[in-house]
C-alpha cells in the first residue's frame, strides 16, 4: 500500500503547464487518478488510511485540489475548467440546477471559436 500510496502522490504532483493549460491538465488527473485513490483491494484500515493513506497520497491530492481552486483562470477555458470542477468536487453549490454542464459547454464552444 505504501508503494502505491507513494506512487499516486508522484502522480498528483507532476509537473502542469502554465496557465489554463495546467488547470485542465490537473483536473484531468484528479478525475483520472480518483478510482486509484479509493485503494481497492489495498485492505485499507483506519490506521493505515491515518498512517500513509492521508500523509501521502491524501496530502498531494488536496495540493492538486488546492492548485485547481487557487490558480485564477485566465481566459474562457479556465473558467470552464473550474466551473466542471466545481461540479464534480462541489456538490453543495449544483450547479446543475441553473444548467452547468450546459453552461460550460457554452464557454468551451466560444473559446475553441475565439482561438
Amino acid at each position: 500500500m505504501q508503494r502505491e500510496c507513494d506512487a499516486l502522490a508522484a502522480e498528483y504532483r507532476a509537473p502542469l503547464p502554465e496557465g489554463d493549460a495546467g488547470l485542465a491538465v490537473a483536473l484531468q488527473r484528479w478525475l483520472d487518478l480518483r478510482p486509484r485513490h479509493r485503494l481497492e483491494g489495498f485492505g485499507v484500515t483506519f490506521q493505515t488510511e491515518e498512517e500513509i493513506v492521508i500523509p501521502t497520497a491524501g496530502k498531494a491530492r488536496e495540493e492538486l485540489e488546492s492548485y485547481i481552486e487557487q490558480t485564477p483562470a485566465l481566459g474562457l477555458p479556465g473558467v470552464a475548467t473550474k466551473l466542471r470542477y466545481t461540479l464534480q468536487f462541489h456538490d453543495a453549490l449544483d450547479l446543475d440546477d441553473v444548467g452547468g454542464e450546459a453552461l460550460i459547454e457554452i464557454i468551451e464552444r466560444e473559446a475553441a471559436r475565439r482561438h
